[in-house]
């Protein structure tokens, strides 16, 4: 006969694998549809749209953990790429003379990384990196528009 202990076990296993592949999916989705990306928006949009299917799938499952970990990780990962694209750009237009505007990109870089999902106690370096450019460029302007 049928061992309804052994099918929960099997029933629950195939969830496990189902839920798994659902995060490597999402995951590769994100990663392939950013290397083709040209701004940061086109950076974050495959990285959320990863995000809100295994937010969806959350409704469907007991057990979120798994979910939760890989949301956290893609946000991240999300968060890291943006960054890395702004800070690229400033040291771009530094090379190009354009110290200005290297110095707000930074700038925007800062304000990215302590605006964006990921806690800033994981992002203290990239934080401090970029704040050492905007020091070296002159500091942050001051805001009653004097120089």
């Amino acid at each position: 006969g049928i061992d309804p202990g052994r099918l929960m076990t099997e029933l629950e296993q195939v969830r496990t694998e189902t839920v798994e592949q659902a995060i490597r999916t999402a995951w590769f989705d994100a990663r392939e549809r950013a290397k083709d990306a040209s701004t940061p928006k086109g950076l974050m949009t495959p990285y959320g749209n990863a995000v809100e299917t295994l937010q969806d799938l959350m409704d469907l499952v007991d057990d979120v953990s798994v979910i939760e970990k890989a949301v956290v990780v893609l946000r991240a990962e999300r968060d890291t790429l943006v960054f890395e694209d702004v800070y690229r750009s400033a040291q771009l237009a530094e090379q190009q003379g354009r110290k200005n505007r290297a110095r707000d990109l930074y700038i925007e870089a800062v304000f990215l990384l302590t605006k964006d999902g990921t806690p800033d106690t994981y992002q203290t370096d990239k934080i401090a990196l970029a704040e050492k450019q905007i020091e070296r460029l002159g500091g942050r302007p001051n805001p009653d528009g004097k120089a």
